[in-house]
């Protein structure tokens, strides 16, 4: 198998790249200089875009024949030459070795992987190729079932915003590639960031559009359906959610997260009841509903009372009253509740709870618990010092 590596001029390395492929076209067969001829004039004749245009048509063959090494070695070079063109052709031809190596999901995905996330990174002075690019490599990896080899770079929603803003791309781009991390990190399985993507995706919709409505259902529904997702409040404060609520085919769906989001045990019963088979005509399954449901139940009563009667909990939950016990065991287990069971008494004690919902009321509770913590925390700190000062002047009247 021919190995190719090379160190030359670029016009040496154009060259070179014409005998590499020419060794893999007649393998087997009577030399054939045709090929090499062939880039050797338009090489001499300036015709740097045509001759890189005619090696990037060999590419599958150089898939098919040559080793990882080879495949890395010959984008490598097609690339940095590629680089060195002025603007426009190197558009173009960035674009074409782009979709060489996107040409196949089946076929040595993860070194086409490897090779695009290199020329993003080659390509580090030019803000509209590197936007292009990445949004080709989240493609291919999402296609290529490959996404946690990308999960990296898209893991810090941080460094993303950093990107968007030194691409200085529009807010439909922008939303693209939000969508796109949603599609990457729910491939790798997951899902609960996949879903905070959802919504940040939602999010950039600052007014009502009907064609997003679908896909707005279908965040809400995601939301009820994560087993480990107590919190999705922010959910309906998005104009995109709430427009649901008025539209002839997903208003059920805001009726039902409204649910989750803030109401109560009773109330989902009662949509239930109302809405026969809706749970599994949307994709959800009842039983899984019905638990989540109970722990959200659970979590209002934790942060409305300190202490909880077995048989309210009993009530709340519609089960029976010998079932308490597990289900706050479960509710802690799932960080819903911080609890302790008085069985003589038949009282839930609360320590922590969580709250389904952060309004204003909450975040005041907050700020009063910080500037009371910050007050006493001065307490401590003067009555420390003021010992401290008793303590030396002790030791100088000694």
């Amino acid at each position: 198998m021919a190995s190719f590596v090379s160190v030359s001029s670029d016009e040496e390395q154009v060259i070179d790249l014409a005998r590499f492929l020419n060794k893999l076209q007649t393998k087997g067969k009577e030399p054939n200089e045709e090929f090499v001829q062939a880039c050797t004039k338009l090489q001499t004749d300036s015709k740097y875009v045509e001759v890189l245009d005619k090696l990037v048509d060999e590419h599958p063959l150089v898939f098919a024949e040559g080793s990882e090494k080879d495949i890395e070695g010959f984008f490598l070079i097609i690339i940095s030459l590629a680089k060195k063109l002025p603007t426009a052709p190197a558009s173009a031809a960035i674009d074409k070795i782009q979709t060489a190596l996107a040409s196949s999901i089946d076929d040595k995905a993860a070194i086409r992987l490897k090779l695009l996330n290199d020329l993003y990174n080659i390509m580090d002075d030019n803000p509209t190729f590197r936007y292009n690019l990445f949004i080709a490599i989240m493609k291919y990896a999402n296609a290529s079932h490959n996404s946690d080899l990308i999960i990296k770079e898209l893991s810090s929603e941080q460094k993303l915003n950093a990107r968007v803003k030194q691409w200085g791309i529009s807010p439909e781009q922008t939303r693209e590639i939000y969508k796109l991390v949603r599609d990457s990190l729910k491939e790798a399985g997951r899902l609960i960031e996949a879903y905070n993507w959802s919504v940040k995706y939602l999010a950039t919709f600052d007014k009502a559009d009907p064609t997003q409505l679908p896909e707005a259902a279908s965040v809400a529904l995601a939301a009820i359906a994560l087993p480990n997702l107590f919190q999705f409040d922010a959910l309906l404060d998005l104009p995109l959610i709430k427009q649901m609520e008025s539209s002839k085919d997903h208003s059920k769906v805001y009726q039902l997260v409204k649910i989750f989001v803030e109401d109560t045990f009773e109330a989902y019963k009662a949509f239930i009841g109302a809405n026969a088979d809706y749970l599994k005509s949307v994709g959800l399954k009842e039983e899984e509903c019905t638990h989540k449901m109970r722990l959200l139940s659970l979590a209002t009563l934790g942060a409305a009372n300190q202490e909880v009667p077995y048989s309210l909990i009993a009530k709340t939950l519609h089960i029976d009253e010998n079932e308490v016990e597990n289900w706050v065991i479960i509710a802690m287990s799932e960080d819903v509740l911080e609890a302790r069971m008085d069985q003589m008494r038949r009282i839930v004690t609360i320590s922590r709870s969580l709250q389904r919902v952060f309004t204003k009321s909450q975040w005041k509770q907050l700020s009063d618990n910080l500037v009371s913590w910050r007050n006493n925390t001065k307490n401590i700190l003067k009555t420390m010092q003021d010992t401290r000062q008793v303590a030396f002047n002790k030791t100088q009247k000694a």
